[in-house]
């Protein structure tokens, strides 16, 4: 890698953001890190992933602030750590057609970048 004065830079992980395949190897690794393991270990957990974001939903603060510790814990195995800014639990009031309202805890993910980079550990088999 070049920096901005010239100087090379030898890299052993990861994959530059903004490169061609960057968006292509992020997906594919977080397709088995978070979407098939969300799955298979929490069938009954909505979840959306938008790239190297996700949502979970969740039905009580506790199962929220469970699911922040096993997802910290399933990234940080797989050499991933979750965004201390990006990650946090939110709690979405959706009126009910009777007037009523319910509260739906949701878990806003992001994983962090190590500068230029996606860190991916080069040794990690998450499956």
């Amino acid at each position: 890698m070049q920096m901005p004065n010239g100087e090379l830079v030898s890299r052993d992980k990861g994959t530059p953001q903004g490169g061609v395949v960057s968006p292509v190897l992020s997906n594919l690794f977080l397709h088995y890190v978070f979407d098939k393991w969300l799955k298979n270990h929490y069938p009954n957990t909505p979840w959306c992933r938008y790239a190297d974001d996700g949502l979970v939903h969740c039905r009580s603060e506790a199962e929220a602030q469970h699911m922040l510790a096993v997802l910290k814990q399933r990234f940080r195995s797989c050499g991933l750590e979750l965004h201390p800014v990006k990650t946090k639990i939110v709690t979405v009031k959706m009126e009910a057609a009777k007037g009523t309202m319910s509260i739906h805890p949701l878990i806003f993910w992001g994983i962090r970048s190590d500068g230029d980079f996606v860190g991916i550990a080069k040794e990690t088999v998450c499956l």
